[in-house]
């Protein structure tokens, strides 16, 4: 949890109002964005790097690889899934291209693999999971409720007033674009963290897809709280 005191750019202003002017864009709060399933590979360096490969023969079947993340979102490694009769010297040079181009994604307590087909060659075929993010349709029901949970905070602790607490929330949306389940995950005062997580799952999304089927995801989202 960041705490920021909102009487600092007010002193700022009697030496420099063009400072001040800075400091209040900055500190204005972001209608969050978010964050791709994954951010995907790099496709077209990935198929350049796939036809730069040597191939004595045309592939009998197709490659699987599985990119593992950890809880964090960071990419933890690629998993092989061997073909027989294959050359398996040239299905792990794949894996180290593929783990090369690998991208983070979202945070998740269950992280899911991105299952890549993958093969080398004068025609490389490269083939990767289209997915979309979640989408809010009402962020402003989602900031009447922070407002109401602000005036909550200060009647219980009017110390945090003139501040502003940012509080990270990660939730999963299920396929009907519904929250099912979120934590607080820049934990502070529960009583702070509680708020924001109610504010949280006021939100409504347009579902994440996967190869245009309705998907459940875990997302993170960024919810600052105001106490003028």
């Amino acid at each position: 949890m960041k705490i920021t005191h909102a009487l600092i750019p007010a002193l700022i202003a009697l030496a420099s109002p063009a400072l001040l002017a800075a400091q209040q864009t900055a500190a204005a709060p972001e209608r969050w964005q978010p964050a791709p399933l994954s951010a995907g590979l790099d496709s077209a360096q990935v198929a350049a790097q796939l036809a730069a490969l040597p191939a004595t023969r045309e592939p009998r079947h197709a490659w699987v690889f599985s990119i593992e993340y950890t809880p964090e979102g960071t990419v933890s490694g690629v998993r092989m899934f061997f073909t027989p009769r294959e050359p398996a010297s040239a299905q792990a040079e794949v894996a180290r291209i593929l783990l090369a181009a690998a991208r983070p994604r979202a945070a998740a307590p269950d992280p899911q693999p991105l299952v890549v087909t993958a093969v080398p060659g004068p025609r490389p075929l490269l083939r990767v999971p289209h997915e979309t993010a979640p989408v809010p349709r009402n962020v402003s029901a989602m900031e009447s409720a922070l407002r109401e949970g602000a005036e909550r905070i200060l009647r219980r602790d009017s110390e945090l007033q003139g501040m502003q607490v940012e509080v990270r929330v990660r939730m999963r949306v299920n396929e009907d674009g519904i929250p099912i389940e979120a934590n607080a995950v820049s934990p502070g005062a529960d009583y702070v963290d509680q708020e924001a997580v109610r504010a949280a799952q006021a939100l409504r999304f347009r579902p994440s897809r996967v190869e245009g089927r309705p998907a459940a995801v875990w997302v993170v989202i960024p919810l600052l709280l105001q106490f003028p």
